[in-house]
């Protein structure tokens, strides 16, 4: 994973509060369901990716940095969107919707 060159000098701590972590698949089928669609799953390797992330990044090409950076991370199944430990626990008030429910509502819109 590429380091961050922005890092925060606050100590300010991002809260975690996701339902649940889905594969892609998971995602493909509820967006399926969701739209009353079929669609299937094609996996692409990613290999490389993290070397295109670096070249764009010595080239100062920020865009290309972070869409490359961003195929590293979305394309790895061992990579967590919203690591543990979530933060639910501090905030009983917030009831974060599904994916699916959110699906729903957006494609309401």
């Amino acid at each position: 994973m590429l380091e961050s060159k922005n890092q925060s000098e606050t100590p300010c701590r991002t809260f975690r509060i996701p339902t649940a972590v889905y594969s892609w698949e998971e995602v493909i089928q509820t967006l399926s369901r969701v739209q009353g669609k079929k669609y299937t799953c094609t996996y692409h390797p990613n290999s490389g990716v993290h070397k295109l992330a670096q070249k764009y990044a010595s080239e100062g090409d920020l865009d290309k940095e972070l869409g490359y950076a961003l195929k590293a991370m979305i394309g790895d199944p061992n990579e967590e969107g919203v690591p543990k430990p979530w933060d639910h626990d501090k905030f009983p008030d917030i009831h974060p919707e599904s994916l699916e429910t959110s699906l729903r509502r957006y494609f309401s819109k």
